[in-house]
């Protein structure tokens, strides 16, 4: 939608079209400083050029260590250095390297398949990963390893954890 003259555009996928969006059926949107939107669909991270109206899809392909460690997304987070973080259903925690489009995969919880649902950086920098079945974790971003873990053991009422967000 333009808010300015008040005109909208419709995308949707065309399966002939490997520019078109790749589902129907979107998650989330991120937009980031270079004027593209990343979009979260049903299965596939998307790329997405206002200026172009073009899309670009980048899915888990098994013989490529490179790409996301799984096709079901469930967040996006753009941290403060801008650096983009990605949370799949039982793939752990991705990061992409937007210069040359590769991903490193993360495992949240040591040998589990972690499903992300949520990511959060607090005013200190500290990096939070909010999950299906293990809690809050304090994530080290350069070891690629969770430091510390809230969940029900330690007193949080439920280890499914959808948001987060920082108080005084």
């Amino acid at each position: 939608f333009d808010p300015v003259n008040g005109s909208s555009h419709f995308y949707s996928n065309d399966p002939k079209n490997s520019e078109s969006i790749s589902h129907n059926l979107a998650s989330f949107i991120l937009p980031d400083e270079n004027d593209v939107l990343w979009i979260g669909t049903w299965g596939v991270l998307n790329w997405f050029d206002k200026k172009t109206g073009k899309f670009k899809n980048y899915t888990h392909d098994p013989n490529n260590s490179q790409s996301p460690s799984q096709d079901e997304l469930t967040c996006i987070y753009s941290d403060l250095t801008g650096q983009l973080w990605i949370g799949t259903n039982l793939g752990g925690l991705n990061s992409l390297n937007q210069p040359d489009e590769s991903f490193k995969s993360f495992d949240v919880e040591e040998k589990t398949n972690t499903t992300t649902i949520t990511i959060y950086e607090d005013e200190k920098g500290n990096f939070w990963i909010g999950t299906y079945h293990t809690g809050i974790h304090l994530f080290d971003r350069d070891k690629g390893i969770s430091i510390y873990n809230i969940s029900e053991k330690d007193g949080l009422a439920n280890n499914e954890v959808n948001s987060i967000l920082e108080d005084n």
